[in-house]
């Protein structure tokens, strides 16, 4: 008899949530830019920052919008509090995670409301992204962001229309079989009449 050993669901959620709190912690402590921009604000908002960014990401699969809502008061307080916009690995990952959670694993008005929510983050974002106020070359890197973010969330998107078709095909298939069954039944009881 053969076990199969699991890996239960959290565990790569677990995993993604420390490699996004090890990127910020590295650029928080380090000052060094190294994965993008680099990250400020006042020392409690950049030293809570690999908390607010991550632990989010271990909730996405049991509570997307809020995880994805956390994410994003994560993206406007550090904007805001700092006048400076990050930009780099560690906005895009957990950026990307959620809003793909947001749309692969929330019902549609659920993953429109994400999408929504993201709008006037996105604003105060831009706002604060030195980039996109100085114009210019570097403007697209934080145009970037945006894309990315609605390109993740339409994948997403699709990803859970197809599995809600692919439970219609079968929710169907199930009642045909029901419906060819009871019309056997009922003519093998005429039958026997």
């Amino acid at each position: 008899m053969r076990v199969r050993l699991r890996l239960p669901r959290l565990l790569p959620d677990l995993l993604a949530a420390v490699f996004v709190a090890a990127l910020i912690e590295v650029d928080v402590w380090r000052r060094s830019g190294v994965l993008g921009t680099h990250i400020a604000g006042p020392r409690w908002l950049t030293a809570a920052l690999p908390l607010l960014l991550a632990v989010p990401i271990v909730w996405r699969h049991r509570v997307p919008l809020f995880a994805w809502a956390l994410i994003l008061v994560a993206v406007a307080a550090q904007a805001l509090a700092s006048g400076d916009a990050m930009e780099g690995l560690y906005l895009l990952v957990p950026l990307g995670l959620g809003s793909y959670a947001v749309a692969a694993f929330s019902s549609r008005r659920r993953a429109f409301v994400g999408l929504g929510l993201f709008i006037p983050v996105y604003a105060i974002y831009a706002l604060e992204d030195h980039n996109i106020r100085r114009g210019g070359q570097q403007a697209w890197s934080g145009a970037f962001f945006g894309l990315l973010v609605v390109a993740v969330w339409l994948a997403g998107f699709f990803v859970n229309s197809r599995r809600e078709a692919a439970v219609l095909i079968a929710e169907a298939a199930e009642l045909k079989r029901e419906a060819e069954t009871a019309v056997a039944e009922e003519r093998s009881r005429i039958a026997r009449e």
